[in-house]
């Protein structure tokens, strides 16, 4: 199957782009989140009054980590709740009450609050005594830093100093200009710790340290780059998380916002000099996360190990005191067909012996048998029978599980002189992931080619010759044409009586040349939807019902029928119509609106089998009203159908009559404004 290559959006869009989820797409390396859970504590929700801020971090030395919440306690205070770990293990955290961090002289740490901020505390170890600091982002856009003057299983702070940037003898107090949200890490990897801010004006501040790691100084501020310009993170308000995401050494950005999201940069620069270019949607459990989707929800994220099981996985704080909890989940790796061989058996004491057969080229079999076995090597061990091979001559005489991902495939009927094409169909692991990769064997049934050059001539005879007598091996059983167990003169003799004979898998294969989404609108009768082949620019089906005949054109007449169409999501093939000239009608139901039809062909062939070349699937949108296929059902779609009011039907304007009733009118455009939001996207 044709994959689709990574779609990146240039996060620069505006506050409407990013409340309308425009660009809803999923987030690369080591993110892969499941469904949306929220942290509880004695069986219900933890709930801070709003505004809530989460890290999960060592706090009482116990060797479980804790739940560190900042707060927007009410319209004058804000402060830092604790949650101990009160559970048995690493894997299953469990929390009961809570109590807020304290000062050293008695009572609560607090700061001011202001609009959707009361406090965003992180844990760090600032200046080097072994005790765990709290670095502490103000509403007002100051950051303040309580040192711990307790210990470091029991930490209190002092009241708190706000941290300055400026030349020695013109220091002023850093402020990011409202909603700071600090984190502590070393930017530029010069072994010192830095001071990376997010806020309200969405950029991301960065302060590098020109002192040393237990004393940290910051002379100037600057900001991260994306692009060649100041990184501004969609509708304002950053709130960062800084760490390698995607595995490459170089350190991310993971970004909230104001309105729910979570945004994920990644290092185009390198690790000591981080720059970005674009960003991509997180998504959770197949979904952008986009938390209540309105211009005041918020999002501030932490990545951390939740369960201890090496996964990434992430907390995010909103204005609803709510934490959720996304938790990550194990990358499926699909099986893949790794190799594969021709076997068969020479003779009482000789047994077995292979003819290695390459995944990307036809090789050949020269050993005499019209009953063929092929050896099939997979990854891991997969779901497969008789069903799952669709072999271009012949049929399937049954299939062996010989361990190891490992199976013995029968083939009979499959006469010399042939081109073979074992197709697989609707592979999968043993968890039903299906088969990626390669899903074909081609292998010449040729009796006497042993040089194996699709012509039985004189060089195989002479190359036979040299071998009479020798012992068989992996590399000269080709030559015991006749499977004696013994390379001698029949087998020179059968050569010479095949001189002449030839045969090859090469030719003009197949080719998916056109696809189209076909409807009927009443008496105007059928007019199509041209779809894309290839994935990066899918098309949608905006009128009502979505994706119901989809017409195939080959470059040739093929074998083609339901068991050679795979739909994704659930729909059925309902049947497949040959309207000639290589032109085939797919009947589909069963397709939702609002989601992505995936058609992708097995086992197709031409009527000489040999098999469909180049494209094998085609995707379509079923999204009603997206006339304009930017994967959106919205306003610009409702004005291009109001414009198309009254206008004859056409090859060109036929999308536009949504109910499929023959005009483009009134009920058209209502119909276009009821689905104004929708979304969907084809991975």
């Amino acid at each position: 199957m044709r994959k689709t290559s990574f779609e990146r959006l240039l996060c620069t869009g505006s506050l409407v782009l990013a409340l309308l989820g425009l660009a809803a797409h999923p987030a690369a390396g080591q993110l892969n989140l499941g469904p949306e859970e929220i942290v509880q504590a004695g069986g219900a929700n933890i709930v801070v009054p709003s505004y809530s801020v989460p890290s999960f971090v060592y706090w009482n030395d116990d060797g479980l980590k804790d739940l560190i919440i900042g707060e927007k306690t009410d319209s004058s205070h804000a402060k830092v709740r604790v949650y101990l770990n009160v559970g048995t293990s690493v894997s299953d955290p469990q929390f009961s009450g809570y109590t807020y961090a304290q000062y050293t002289a008695g009572g609560d740490v607090s700061c001011t609050p202001s609009g959707c901020l009361g406090c965003f505390p992180r844990v760090v170890y600032w200046n080097a005594d072994a005790r765990k600091d709290l670095l502490v982002g103000q509403a007002g856009g100051t950051v303040k830093l309580f040192l711990n003057t307790g210990t470091e299983a029991s930490p209190t702070f002092d009241n708190g100093t706000l941290l300055q940037v400026g030349p020695p003898d013109e220091k002023t107090d850093i402020n990011v200009g409202g909603r700071a949200c600090p984190v502590a890490v070393d930017w530029n990897s010069d072994g010192r710790k830095d001071l990376v801010a997010g806020a309200i004006d969405g950029k991301i501040h960065i302060f590098i340290n020109e002192g040393t790691d237990s004393l940290p100084v910051f002379w100037t501020e600057t900001f991260a780059q994306e692009d060649g310009a100041d990184l501004g993170v969609p509708s304002g308000r950053s709130s960062p998380h800084v760490q390698d995401l995607d595995d490459d050494g170089k350190k991310d950005l993971l970004a909230g916002n104001s309105v729910g999201q979570l945004l994920f940069y990644s290092n185009v620069g390198t690790d000591a000099a981080p720059t970005f270019s674009g960003c991509e949607y997180v998504e959770a459990d197949g979904v952008v996360i986009n938390i209540g989707g309105t211009s005041w929800t918020r999002s501030r994220p932490f990545v951390c190990d939740w369960t201890g099981d090496g996964l990434l996985d992430v907390l995010i704080g909103s204005a609803d005191g709510k934490v959720r909890l996304y938790q990550g989940v194990p990358t499926v790796t699909p099986p893949a067909l790794v190799s594969a061989a021709s076997r068969k058996s020479h003779g009482v004491g000789e047994g077995d012996w292979d003819i290695d057969l390459p995944l990307d080229e036809a090789a050949v079999e020269s050993r005499q048998d019209n009953a063929q076995r092929i050896l099939l090597a997979f990854s891991e061990p997969v779901n497969i029978d008789c069903t799952n091979i669709v072999p271009s001559i012949g049929t399937c005489s049954g299939v062996i599980d010989l361990g190891s991902g490992v199976y013995e495939v029968g083939i009979s009927g499959a006469p010399d002189e042939t081109c073979l094409t074992i197709t697989l169909a609707g592979v999968t692991d043993l968890d039903g992931t299906p088969l990626t990769g390669d899903n074909d064997v081609q292998v010449v049934l040729l009796c006497g080619d042993v040089n194996g050059d699709g012509v039985v001539d004189g060089d195989d005879e002479i190359e036979a010759t040299n071998r009479i007598g020798q012992p068989l091996d992996q590399t000269n059983a080709r030559y015991d044409v006749d499977r004696n167990g013994h390379i001698d003169v029949v087998d020179v003799a059968l050569i010479r009586d095949m001189a002449g004979h030839s045969a090859s898998c090469a030719g003009v294969p197949p080719e998916l040349v056109a696809a189209a989404s076909r409807r009927t609108h009443s008496a105007q009768g059928d007019f199509d939807i041209t779809l894309a082949l290839a994935v990066e620019s899918s098309v949608s089906e905006p009128r009502t019902g979505g994706p119901q005949r989809i017409v195939l054109t080959f470059s040739e007449s093929v074998n083609i029928g339901c068991a050679n169409i795979s739909l994704s999501g659930g729909a059925s093939c309902t049947g497949v119509i040959d309207l000639g000239g290589g032109a085939y009608e797919v009947g589909i139901s069963g397709v939702p609106d609002a989601s992505c039809l995936a058609l992708t062909l097995i086992g197709v062939t031409d009527l000489e089998g040999m098999p469909l070349t180049g494209d094998d699937d085609v995707h379509v949108r079923a999204l009603t009203a997206d006339t304009n296929d930017d994967a959106n059902a919205d306003l610009i779609d409702m004005a291009q159908v109001k414009s198309k009011n009254g206008q004859p039907l056409g090859p060109s304007t036929a999308r536009f009559d949504l109910n499929l009733d023959g005009s483009i009118d009134l009920i058209d455009m209502a119909l276009a404004k009821s689905r104004n939001g929708n979304a969907t996207s084809c991975p």
